[in-house]
């Protein structure tokens, strides 16, 4: 593959990341678009994924495009940037990773914190028409 392929390749990559976020974004990403895209290296911690990922791919995208540019870019340098993306992008997976599994949890327990509610609150009600049918009178002698 040469370099300008594997250029085109991470543009469309990084296109595709900006174009997702305004997407999910909707019109609040229009305010901010402007400065990811000159600035994406502010926005790589953002906590919003989307515009995290955007950022992410954008930086990328902005490092190649020097690399392919710089006549002096060894394959060994490549083979560094390239090493540096993956860890990155893995980094950034491992922490939403993390993040959807505390969120998980979180729901988990509201789940649980809710059965225990509706359980407790079945018990009462319970208790209290048993409480009602005891202070009934007895029913008539058959005989």
């Amino acid at each position: 593959m040469s370099n300008f392929a594997g250029l085109s390749t991470i543009a469309a990559d990084s296109e595709a990341a900006v174009a997702a976020a305004a997407a999910g974004l909707g019109p609040l990403f229009g305010s901010i678009q402007p400065h990811l895209l000159e600035t994406p290296q502010n926005f790589i911690d953002d906590p919003v994924p989307l515009i995290a990922k955007a950022a992410s791919a954008r930086l990328a995208y902005l490092d190649a495009e020097r690399a392919a540019n710089d006549k002096s870019m060894t394959p060994a340098a490549l083979k560094r940037f390239t090493d540096r993306e993956i860890e990155r992008m893995e980094e950034a997976q491992a922490g939403f990773e993390l993040r959807v599994a505390e969120r998980v949890t979180t729901l988990e327990r509201r789940c649980e914190a809710g059965e225990e509610a509706v359980h407790a609150a079945v018990e009462r009600c319970g208790e209290r028409l048993l409480s009602q049918t005891k202070l009934l009178p007895p029913p008539p002698d058959p005989q």
